[in-house]
Formats: structure tokens, C-alpha cells, sequence
């Protein structure tokens, strides 16, 4: 009973408010008690004459009682607003409170401004609000990565919110529908009109409903479930016909360090979204805007190809590598940008008691012509302030005996802001101090916890299978070296299992033991050899490829913390101050050429921007400029390459929204008016509960007034009985 009343009024609480109609009855009960019997001579002539017509005021008095008690259980129930369902015909002529997610993803920008997806979707949402009528509220929201309110609450000013929807600018970032309607039963559920209706108004990109997520729609099922009233869900189509597309959905570069005088391999994809071939297709390959090379492809239908190429930076600095293909009718995705960064050298700290000489010639060559990218420091434990460690992209800890805990926590913060951490055994490696205290119980930073230091009686070598990975892409080339055993390991460290988080072996020996590990750890990433660079251990610093394998091993830690000048639009970031500019003026410049001062703020031991907002695609600058320096840092700001696919929803999958959720889809206007017409309405009863307590108000003012002359008459004693009373009195 309760959960029906409960399904058919919009304040359910207020029927608390029902108690009320105990007050006249308690109010009665507390009169009629309240007097206290004194009985006299003269009285028996009165009540003679009261007792005749007790039976008929007792009478009267119920009924009034009775209408004082209607009258307070109406307003109650009017006040918890009652309501039947009725069948619409046409739009309901009810009070709503409407709700439209506007689809403002990269994929709505199809085609010419005045004529794209976006520009029919405006228009559409403002035929929608032409729809409200005094009293009815709006709330618009751009669907986006995450919901934005174009109206922060709902507005009963339709006026006002055709403004703010004119303002809106597209975005090139993608939607997340299933976070966008959430928030709109949420702000549902704080209105109060009888009607509520969500309107979608979308190009019903597909991937951006994530209907694999099934717990995420349950969680709107169940909202829509104990939602009162239901609102009615409506997706408008704004797509006409099929789209076709093509897109730059890739443009990469090994998570490597680049120094002046190395080659850079970077990897571009091409795809061509549409049902039609494309040939001699023309892809431009620029560095900071200027033309590098031209590529031509020939691409079937549905079809993506990978254009690879070089390039060998000379001086330090930030360069913006760009590729370009020719504009279509979706242009955000015919360019993508990614910004370099060319260091003069790798700063590495080595740990060490004594000096590994395989280590520091492999990292640091003296032979006449050599140049080395890195700049190697060694230092004691013993001898290493802490705070030292920042200044450093990588930390090579090689055997060390006395790692004080003070230094070992300093490693880990390190390690876990970003910082890169390669680890190379050897003779003076204590085993149980390492897995107490750097392994940990699998919550340090020692990928694997060690078991022994074995010595083979026969030479073991390198196994030929190596995971893919891009500080090993050399050992592709040494496949054939490999397998015919030409590497020789005497000794090396055996690992015991590990409890540790998304250790991955990259490379092992013919026994199966592991080589080479890799432990993401915080913000930073750490490298275990699990063999020493020492001709007693092996004979790897022999062979030419030891030399490019440890290099790359140093190059990609010490990337790991790198800042990400390339976000995704939507993204917020904050960039690490450049030393020595932390009083600077630092401005922030859009792909479009606006301007905005930022302000910064401390974060652990260094100063950071304040988050940084990217809305668009394109080249954002960040500018520090002080009396004495000036950095300009190129921030390239890409789109989700899942936005170029402009596959619509599937009958299928429009099913499973329907089913799920009650989803209703409009192709025009005329689908939209059909669903009107079948719709079941809410009918508000309170105005007839109102006018009945009213009417019982007056009845009962009627009957208090018309009751009580003729009680008064019959209380007053005829002459007869006053004289009676009288001569009582006397005698």
C-alpha cells in the first residue's frame, strides 16, 4: 500500500502531514474533560431543559468534529501532491522540468560550420525550449569527457538559457553519455514538477555509450527505478545519411630520451574511415611547421596504414613534430602534434662503494671520438644528501653494503615521483638486508625479492626471446647472435617469487631464469639486471650491443617521469617550473592566440603551474619570462583517435538502450510528437484536493454558525423555570 502511495505522489515525506486529524480530536478529548462537576438545587430546572436536545447537539458536534478532520487530511494530502497517469494526446500541458544533454564531442563538428552536426543539434535544442510554458524550468548540459552545465541549475528564464546555449564553443574532445545522464537524474531529482523529460541530442556516435560497462548502467537503471515521477528519456538523431572520414589516429615516439646527435623513430597511423578507397593519398610530415616530407598511400576502404620516419636532432630544445593529411569534412582530426623535448645530456647518479669500470665505460666511453649523452656522477651512500636525488633523470644502484633506511625511503619517494631507477647485483649485494628492506613484502621498490647467488658449472646464455619492448629493440636484430649461444653468464641472481604489482619480465636466460625485470612503481619505473656487469658474472661488456642495451636502459627510466607536454583535449595539467624561473611572468597561449596569466604553487620540493585547461586540439605555449630568461614550452594537445570512428549505434545496440533504460529514439520532430502521443502523463490531483478542503471550510464555517443560535436559544430557561429557580433560591 505504502509503496503505491509512494509511486503516485511527488512528496511522499508530507504524508506525515495526515497526523494532523488528530488534533481536533484530541482538542475535544481535552475539553470534554477538562470541566469539573459542581452540583447546586437551582440546576435540575436547567438541565431539564438541556437534556432535551443533547442527543441532537451531541449529533452535531460529531459531524463538525468530523468535516475540522476532512478538512486537515485534504492540505495534507494535497501537499504531498498526488498524481494518476493518463494517456497523452500530443505534448502533455503539464508543469516539466527538462533536461537536455547536448553531444558537444569532436565528432559533432561533421561538416561546414552553418550546415554541421553541431549547428542542427543548437537549433534543435532551441526548438525543444520553445516547447516550455510558465513554470516549466531548463537545464542544459554539454556532454563532454566530463558533464558540464551550460545552465549551473535549473532556469525558469527559457530566454536566459537560449543565451548561454548560443555561447557554447565545440570542443575536440570525446563524451561520456553514461556520466552526462547521472547528472541529470541527479539535478531530477531536486525539481518538482509533475513531468520531467532527458532529451539526447546527438549524432549517436557509438563508442562513446560504453555499453560494455554494465554495472554503470545498472546504476542508472536503479535511479530511474526509484525515481517519482519516471522521467521519460528521449535520443534525438541530428546525423543525416552516412559520414565518411579520414584521420591521423597515431603519432608516436619510443619512450626514450633524446640527446643532439640521436636519431628519432617516430610512427604515425592513417586511416581511412569511409566506404571508399582512397588513392595516392598525400601525408606531410613538418618540424615546428615547416615541410620535412611528403608520403603518398593508397588506402582501401575501412582500411589504416603506418607511416614510419626519422628524424636526427642537433641542438637541444623543444621541437613540435607534426603530420598533416589533407582536410576533410571532420579537419580537428587531419593534424596531429607531438612535442619533443632534445636534452643536452641525461643527468645519472651511480650508487656504489667502488667503481664498476664496465658500468661507467659502457655509460660514459673515454675512447677519441665518443660522445656521450650521459652525464655520470658517482657518489658513496655514505656520502649522498638525500635531497640530492631530484636533480638526477636516472639512478643506477648497483651492489652497495651500506644503504642507511634514511637513503632506501629516499630512493622510493624518488622513484614514485616520477624518478627512473635501474639496479645492477653484484658480490657485495647483502640478500636479507635487500628483501627486508627494498623488496619489502612486494611494497618496495626491488621488483622481485632474491634467493641466491647462483654460480653455473656450465655457461649459460641469453635467450633469443625477448618481450617487445622499445629499450630493447635492438635484440630484434641480434636474434640469430642469441640463439647461437655466443654469450656466456657464469653467475647471476635467482630470484624467488614475487608479490609485487606488474613485474614483467623483458628478457631471460636459456635456463628461464629472468635477465631483465621492469616494475612500474609510482610515477617511475625500475630496471632489474639480475647479472653484474663483470667479466667474473659473464662476458656481456665484450660483445658491441651491451654497450646500446644499457644506454637504453638508462634512456627509457629516465623518461618514465618525464612531464607529458602531449594531453588529450579535456585534460588538465600542471608543468614543473623550470629552475631559476619560479618569480617569472608565466603565460599560457591557445591554439587560437588567446592569452592567460598562470598563477603556480608548490608541490613537495618544487613548484608546478596551477592546473592548466585544454579544450581544443592544436600547439598550446607556455611561456616563462623573466629579467634575464625566457622558455617557451610547445604543449601539444591531441583528440581521442576513437572520435574519428564515426560509426552510429546499431539497431542492436539501440535495442539494449531501450530495454535497459527505456530509451527513446526520435529520428525528427514527427517521432517525437508519436512518443507524446503514447505516452503515459502524470495528472496532478492536490488543485481538487485544495478546492475540497475549501468547500468543507465553508461548510463547516455554515454549520458552526447556523448550529449555534438554536443551542443558545435552548440553554436560555423559559420565566416559568427562572421563577421556579428563584423561589428554590429563597427557599
Amino acid at each position: 500500500m505504502f509503496a503505491w502511495i509512494a509511486a503516485h505522489t511527488l512528496h511522499f515525506a508530507m504524508i506525515g502531514g495526515v497526523a494532523a486529524v488528530s488534533v481536533p480530536i484530541i482538542i475535544h478529548l481535552i475539553s470534554k474533560h477538562r470541566h469539573r462537576r459542581i452540583r447546586w438545587g437551582a440546576m435540575q430546572f436547567l438541565l431539564a431543559s438541556v437534556q432535551r436536545s443533547s442527543r441532537r447537539i451531541k449529533l452535531q458536534q460529531l459531524i463538525l468534529l468530523i468535516i475540522r478532520c476532512l478538512i486537515l487530511a485534504l492540505v495534507a494530502i494535497a501537499l504531498m501532491r498526488p498524481f494518476f497517469n493518463v494517456l497523452a494526446r500530443g505534448r502533455p500541458d503539464v508543469r516539466t522540468d527538462m533536461v537536455i544533454l547536448l553531444d558537444n564531442s569532436m565528432s559533432m563538428g561533421y561538416g561546414a560550420e552553418k550546415l554541421s552536426v553541431a549547428s542542427r543539434a543548437a537549433r534543435l535544442a532551441d526548438r525543444l525550449m520553445g516547447l516550455l510554458k510558465s513554470g516549466d524550468t531548463i537545464t542544459i548540459i554539454a556532454v563532454e569527457k566530463k558533464p558540464r552545465r551550460i545552465t549551473d541549475s535549473p532556469l525558469f528564464d527559457v530566454d536566459k538559457a537560449r543565451k548561454l546555449l548560443k555561447d557554447v564553443r565545440p570542443s575536440a574532445g570525446p563524451a561520456r553519455f553514461f556520466d552526462s545522464l547521472l547528472e541529470a537524474l541527479r539535478i531530477l531529482e531536486t525539481t518538482h514538477n509533475p513531468r520531467r523529460e532527458v532529451f539526447i541530442v546527438t549524432d549517436m556516435q557509438a563508442h562513446e555509450w560504453t555499453l560494455n560497462e554494465d554495472a554503470l548502467w545498472q546504476t542508472i537503471q536503479d535511479r530511474l527505478k526509484d525515481a517519482t515521477p519516471r522521467p521519460s528519456l528521449f535520443l534525438l538523431n541530428v546525423q543525416e545519411g552516412t559520414r565518411a572520414n579520414r584521420a591521423i589516429t597515431q603519432l608516436s615516439l619510443p619512450p626514450l630520451v633524446l640527446t643532439p646527435g640521436r636519431t628519432a623513430q617516430f610512427t604515425a597511423r592513417v586511416a581511412n574511415l569511409s566506404p571508399d578507397p582512397v588513392q595516392a593519398f598525400k601525408v606531410e610530415i613538418l618540424l615546428d611547421g615547416k615541410l620535412l616530407e611528403e608520403r603518398l598511400l593508397d588506402l582501401k576502404a575501412s582500411e589504416s596504414a603506418e607511416v614510419s620516419f626519422s628524424h636526427r636532432f642537433t641542438k637541444p630544445g623543444w621541437y613540435v613534430v607534426s603530420t598533416k593529411i589533407p582536410s576533410d569534412s571532420l579537419p580537428t582530426d587531419n593534424v596531429r602534434n607531438l612535442t619533443v623535448q632534445v636534452k643536452s645530456s641525461v643527468p645519472v647518479l651511480m650508487i656504489e662503494e667502488k667503481e664498476k669500470e664496465y658500468l661507467t665505460l659502457a655509460l660514459a666511453p673515454t675512447d677519441e671520438g665518443d660522445v656521450s649523452s650521459v652525464k655520470l656522477t658517482h657518489i658513496q651512500p655514505s656520502n649522498l644528501p638525500t635531497e640530492a636525488l631530484k636533480d638526477y633523470s636516472a639512478v643506477i644502484l648497483t651492489d652497495t653494503r651500506s644503504l642507511s633506511l634514511t637513503l632506501i625511503a629516499a630512493i622510493e619517494s624518488y622513484v614514485q615521483s616520477g624518478g627512473g631507477l635501474l639496479i645492477v647485483p653484484g658480490d657485495g649485494l647483502d640478500i636479507p638486508f635487500w628483501n627486508e628492506n627494498l623488496y619489502a613484502g612486494g611494497h618496495g621498490f626491488l621488483p622481485a625479492p632474491f634467493k641466491e647467488r647462483f654460480t653455473a658449472t656450465d655457461p649459460t646464455s641469453l635467450s633469443p626471446v625477448v618481450t617487445p619492448h622499445p629499450a630493447l629493440a635492438f635484440f630484434s636484430e641480434k636474434a640469430e647472435f642469441l640463439e647461437q649461444n655466443q654469450t656466456h653468464i657464469v653467475r647471476w641472481m635467482k630470484l624467488a617469487p614475487t608479490e609485487a604489482e606488474r613485474v614483467k619480465v623483458l628478457a631471460g636466460f636459456k635456463t628461464g631464469d629472468p635477465f631483465i625485470l621492469e616494475r612500474p612503481f609510482g610515477k617511475g619505473t625500475v630496471i632489474l639486471l639480475t647479472t653484474d656487469a663483470h667479466r667474473e658474472w659473464n662476458d656481456l661488456p665484450t660483445h658491441g650491443f651491451f654497450v646500446a642495451m644499457l644506454n637504453q636502459l638508462v634512456f627509457y627510466v629516465a623518461s618514465r617521469g618525464e612531464t607529458g607536454a602531449n594531453p588529450s583535449v579535456g585534460d588538465s595539467l600542471t608543468f614543473p617550473v623550470p629552475e631559476g624561473l619560479e618569480s617569472s611572468t608565466i603565460t599560457f597561449t591557445s591554439p587560437d592566440g588567446e592569452r592567460h596569466d598562470i598563477e603556480i604553487e608548490r608541490a613537495g620540493k618544487r613548484f608546478v603551474t596551477k592546473p592548466l585547461d585544454c579544450p581544443r586540439s592544436g600547439v598550446y605555449f607556455l611561456n616563462f619570462a623573466s629579467a634575464t630568461k625566457n622558455v617557451t614550452i610547445p604543449i601539444s594537445v591531441g583528440v581521442d583517435p576513437r572520435e574519428s570512428d564515426l560509426s552510429p549505434l546499431t539497431p542492436e545496440q539501440l535495442t539494449m538502450l531501450r530495454n535497459r533504460i527505456g530509451l527513446q529514439v526520435a529520428r525528427n520532430w514527427d517521432d517525437l510528437e508519436n512518443f507524446w502521443g503514447k505516452n503515459q502523463i502524470p495528472y496532478e490531483m492536490w488543485r481538487w484536493f485544495i478546492l475540497a478542503a475549501l468547500a468543507l471550510m465553508l461548510l463547516e464555517n455554515y454549520l458552526t454558525r447556523r448550529w449555534s443560535r438554536p443551542q443558545e436559544e435552548a440553554k436560555k430557561p423559559s420565566s416559568l423555570e427562572l421563577a421556579k429557580a428563584g423561589v428554590a433560591d429563597k427557599g
